[in-house]
């Protein structure tokens, strides 16, 4: 990883990274895909998974990749997802999605633990 890539985001989800990473390479936005292995102690956080993918862009990319991965969210939420969860305050990034880890997907500037 060289200094002047960022995080954009990290999730245990392997759809979520997948849709993610078909989006930016659509978007002509190159990335650095890191797999973190998640201490055994510390999995209970990210609901048993034992790996935490990490997608970095550059940094001269990193706006454009950020508007990917925004636009990719209300993708996801759709209206009859907001309808589902309308009153709520933290609706779950990946509620609902089958034969995946629902765990949390996180941008830079929330605090992750990463091991």
């Amino acid at each position: 990883m060289e200094n002047n890539d960022r995080e954009l985001f990290c999730t245990t989800n392997v759809r979520t990274k997948e849709g993610v990473v078909s989006r930016l390479v659509n978007g002509g936005i190159s990335y650095l895909e890191k797999w973190e292995r998640i201490p055994f102690f510390k999995r209970k956080e990210y609901n048993g998974a034992k790996e935490l993918c990490v997608i970095y862009v550059n940094a001269n990319q990193y706006d454009r990749a950020a508007d990917i991965l925004d636009l990719y969210r209300q993708e996801r939420s759709g209206p009859y997802r907001q309808q589902q969860y309308e009153g709520y305050e933290n609706v779950p990034a990946d509620e609902g999605t089958e034969g995946t880890d629902d765990a949390e997907d996180t941008e830079e500037g929330k605090e992750v633990n990463h091991g």
